[in-house]
């Protein structure tokens, strides 16, 4: 138990000093949090970004 708390006061003392903190989260937190990922606000929106890769894709297969 001692061992953890002192873990936890390392790193609170990191994140007090650090000038930025990284946060990486994947589907799972937004999922959880209510984003849906199906349904016409997501077919919508994730159409327009599968011709954008599409479109790079392509331009990228002429090189």
């Amino acid at each position: 138990m001692k061992e953890i708390l002192n873990d936890i006061r390392n790193i609170k003392e990191l994140v007090y000093k650090a000038e930025y903190i990284l946060i990486g989260a994947g589907s799972g937190l937004s999922t959880s949090a209510g984003i849906e990922y199906f349904g016409k606000r997501f077919e919508d929106n994730i159409n327009n970004t599968i011709k954008q890769i599409l479109k790079n894709k392509k331009a990228n297969d002429k090189i």
